[in-house]
């Protein structure tokens, strides 16, 4: 579940082990991926079967990056062989295979896209509240550890929107 702030607190926490001294030495703190988290369902995307257009789109955009890719990588073909070879009887079979068989291409491309989305995103928990047992007893070795305080207003919470695609606020 996603919580969108009203209003920002006036502080944000994140509790630590004591082994984790290394985030006060170093100033560098770690976003978990998805992948590492507790629970294998937190942030668990719900990605949709795409369209038959959206499918178009993602084929094409498919075939666009291996043309890229041979051609950067020396091979001498022209867009037009390359659309020929593309378009023959191995693209017949791809469409009628998402035709015949649409809930197995939208179920790998969801397990596909939740597996970058594992890999590529880091996720910072942190709380508004700094004295939570619970959070206490789970992040901080049985309350041996400790607690860092961050400001909400400081630029690095505030950055502008770079790059869009990847920012989920």
């Amino acid at each position: 579940m996603i919580c969108v702030m009203s209003s920002l607190p006036t502080s944000l926490y994140k509790y630590f082990e004591p082994k984790r001294v290394d985030v006060l030495e170093n100033l560098k703190i770690r976003f978990t991926p998805r992948s590492s988290f507790n629970d294998p369902f937190d942030l668990c995307p719900a990605i949709e079967r795409p369209n038959e257009l959206e499918y178009k789109i993602f084929e094409k955009r498919a075939a666009d990056s291996i043309y890229w890719k041979l051609v950067l990588s020396g091979h001498k073909i022209s867009r037009k062989q390359f659309n020929k070879l593309h378009q023959g009887p191995q693209q017949k079979a791809r469409e009628l295979l998402i035709k015949k068989h649409p809930d197995f291409f939208g179920e790998e491309l969801a397990r596909r896209q939740t597996d970058w989305f594992s890999k590529a995103i880091g996720i910072l928990c942190l709380s508004e509240t700094s004295n939570n047992l619970l959070m206490w007893s789970h992040y901080t070795d049985s309350h041996k550890g400790f607690v860092i305080e961050f400001d909400p207003n400081h630029s690095f919470f505030n950055k502008p929107n770079k790059p869009p695609v990847l920012d989920f606020g």
